[in-house]
């Protein structure tokens, strides 16, 4: 019998305990109430420039310019919690499994493939289980979806168009159906001044609202113009926003003249964005990036909150060498450092402000990021990566030996960090 009504009411919502390394900590941890997708697409609040087309979903409005010029790739491979486990096919322009490619469709305005399960995959293949197809571009995860392998006609047929878990007969082939597009929208930006976690109110009243115009690719990097009632302005967002598990992560800097601020968030099932900012002021608070005219919660009165001290860094290459960082779970501001949640690490600068960092304790992953300097202290922005799994950084160097900031991760969590120079 088909699992799928299991699936629908819980079977695969187990979230992923994870944090921003290999080395979990042992300490208490609330697991974050966070969506469990079985399809990722722009309908879906996943990648706003990315489109599952039918047969993968009964009807798709598409709000975008299409971008035939992509190179994606297609992988298939057996669902493993919100990850990827036996891979059983794969596909790009230049082939594939059985021979298949993906092709362009410029007048349908798709990108597709066929997925033949009576081909070469078929040893692989289990009745039951479920099958994850992701589209990759420059092999970062753009849009997926999750199907389910049935054994009989009737089980094919009594299967639900849900727009979420894809039925297939076992033997059939499916065609494979997607748009990949650029496209320009219009968002409100808000923020507070109090970094706790809490998006609150301005001292004095009245959120703090800023108009941005975003132009974001198929792979989730973006440029956003700050307007305001006399236009835009010159000063810009860059950032990058990735797709991964259950939560996408956004990573961005703003760059006016000799002011930068540093931004970390995580993107909400309905498409908007809240995380945590420091700026080179000194400042940190949380913000919030929701389409415009879209209704906000806000709560408890937030006044201005500095760092505990501020330090101005020469370049990047002031990070060079060893550090140890440590972070917590619980986004307030204040860093409590949990059993375990420690890990060393060395940075290395490519220029100015460009750095990364690897872990040396053989931890997989990278850092990568920028250090800024300007006005009273130099803020420090990164992406971490791992596989199929993200964690953005914002934060403030309050010393020439000490990092503070927040993270947001694709595995729901929030919460505090702090690095350390080695002696």
């Amino acid at each position: 019998m088909s699992r799928w009504s299991a699936v629908l009411f819980g079977g695969l919502t187990a979230v992923a305990v994870a944090a921003c390394s290999d080395q979990q900590p042992t300490g208490p941890a609330v697991a974050p109430n966070v969506p469990s997708y079985l399809l990722g697409d722009a309908a879906r609040g996943w990648n706003p420039t990315f489109h599952w087309l039918p047969p993968m979903v009964t009807s798709q409005p598409l709000t975008g310019t299409f971008d035939p010029g992509r190179d994606p790739v297609v992988t298939i491979c057996k669902r493993l919690q919100e990850g990827c486990g036996l891979q059983v096919a794969s596909f790009s322009k230049a082939g594939g499994t059985d021979g298949s490619r993906i092709a362009v469709d410029t007048a349908g305005q798709a990108y597709k493939v066929t997925w033949r399960t009576d081909g070469a995959s078929l040893p692989l293949l289990r009745d039951y289980e479920i099958y994850r197809v992701y589209v990759l571009l420059g092999g970062q995860v753009s849009g997926f979806a999750d199907v389910e392998l049935l054994a009989t006609k009737t089980e094919e047929k009594a299967f639900p168009q849900q727009d979420s878990l894809i039925g297939l007969l076992k033997g059939k082939k499916l065609t494979i159906k997607f748009n990949l597009e650029t496209r320009t929208q219009w968002f409100d930006l808000r923020i507070d001044n109090q970094g706790d976690g809490v998006f609150g109110l301005e001292a004095g009243g009245g959120a703090a609202i800023y108009n941005l115009s975003m132009q974001e690719d198929a792979i989730g990097d973006f440029r956003a113009v700050y307007t305001n009632s006399s236009g835009p302005v010159t000063a810009v967002f860059t950032g990058q926003r990735r797709f991964a598990r259950t939560n996408p992560v956004l990573k961005m800097v703003y760059a006016d003249d000799d002011y930068f601020a540093v931004w970390a968030g995580r993107q909400k099932a309905d498409g908007s964005v809240e995380g945590a900012w420091a700026d080179a002021a000194g400042q940190i608070g949380d913000f919030r990036i929701v389409d415009s005219g879209q209704a906000v919660s806000r709560s408890s009165a937030a006044g201005q909150r500095l760092v505990p001290s501020t330090y101005k860094a020469a370049n990047a290459a002031d990070l060079n060498g060893g550090w140890t960082f440590s972070f917590d779970r619980n986004y307030d501001g204040v860093y409590v450092p949990e059993p375990g949640a420690t890990n060393p690490l060395a940075f290395t600068a490519s220029n100015a402000t460009d750095v990364s960092a690897g872990y040396t304790d053989g931890t997989t992953g990278r850092f990568e990021g920028s250090l800024l300097t300007a006005r009273n202290t130099s803020v420090i922005t990164l992406l971490f990566t791992n596989t199929d799994y993200y964690c953005a950084f914002a934060g403030s160097m309050i010393s020439a030996n000490e990092i503070v900031g927040v993270y947001y991760d694709a595995a729901g969590y929030a919460g505090d960090f702090r690095m350390t120079r080695n002696p």
